[in-house]
C-alpha cells in the first residue's frame, strides 16, 4: 500500500462522524446517507474542491456538459471505504426540478459508473413511486456514455418509456443530470479517484497474496 496509504490515511473518518469540511451540496447527514447507499462502508473522507470557469470549459470541451452558475463553488465529494478499501465516491449536486432546486446525492463505483442514489432535498411529483420502482435498477451500472446517450434522446429515452407519466419528469430530470454529475466528478477530483483507483489495486493485490 505504501505511498498510497501515507496519503490517505490521515484525512479518513470513522463512522459515525460528520465530514469536517461542509460545502456547498454536502451531505447533510454522511453517516446515515453513506451508509443507506454503501451499506458495506465502515469509512469516509471529504474531498473539498473547488469548482470554476476553467473546469466548465473543460466540462463543454470534453463531455459537452455545461454547469449551471450555481454550480461553481466548492464541493464536496465522499470516498468511501470498507475499512481500506475504497468502494467508491458520493458526490451531491444541485439540479433545477420543477418546484425549485433539487439535491442529489450520486454513488459511483471508482469507474464512475453509477451505483445508486438518493434524493437529500426537494420535492418532485411522482418521485416516492419513481425511487420505489423499477427505474434505480435500470438506471445502475451506467456511466457517462450510455447517459449521455440517453439524455439525448429526452423523453424518448428507452429508460423512460414505459414509465407513468408522473413519474417520467423527474426520472427525465434524473437522466439529465446523472452525466453533468459524473463528468463534474471526473473534472473536479481526476487526482484524488487516481489515488483511490491505485489505493483499489494494491488492497486487491495484497488480498490475491494473503
Amino acid at each position: 500500500m505504501g505511498w498510497v496509504l501515507l496519503g490517505l490515511s490521515f484525512l479518513v473518518t470513522a463512522f459515525p462522524s460528520n465530514a469536517a469540511a461542509q460545502a456547498f451540496c454536502a451531505l447533510r447527514d454522511p453517516h446515515s446517507a453513506i451508509v443507506e447507499l454503501f451499506p458495506e462502508a465502515t469509512t469516509h473522507r471529504s474531498m473539498v474542491r473547488r469548482l470554476g470557469p476553467g473546469e466548465q470549459t473543460e466540462l463543454r470541451r470534453r463531455f459537452s456538459e455545461d454547469l449551471p452558475n450555481y454550480e461553481f463553488g466548492e464541493h464536496t465529494v465522499y470516498a468511501v471505504f470498507r475499512d481500506s478499501e475504497p468502494l467508491g465516491v458520493v458526490h451531491v449536486r444541485s439540479e433545477k426540478g420543477t418546484w425549485g432546486l433539487l439535491e442529489i446525492a450520486w454513488a459511483l463505483d471508482l469507474d464512475l459508473r453509477l451505483l445508486s442514489f438518493r434524493l437529500q432535498r426537494g420535492y418532485e411529483a411522482g418521485a416516492s413511486d419513481l425511487l420505489a420502482g423499477p427505474f434505480p435498477d435500470r438506471i445502475a451500472g451506467l456511466g457517462l456514455e450510455q447517459f449521455s446517450r440517453e439524455k439525448a434522446l429526452g423523453l424518448d429515452s428507452a429508460l423512460l418509456v414505459d414509465l407513468p407519466a408522473e413519474q417520467k419528469v423527474f426520472a427525465a430530470t434524473l437522466v439529465q443530470a446523472a452525466p453533468r454529475a459524473i463528468a463534474a466528478t471526473r473534472v473536479g477530483w481526476q487526482s484524488d479517484l487516481a489515488e483511490l483507483r491505485a489505493l483499489a489495486e494494491s488492497e486487491a493485490g495484497q488480498g490475491e497474496s494473503d
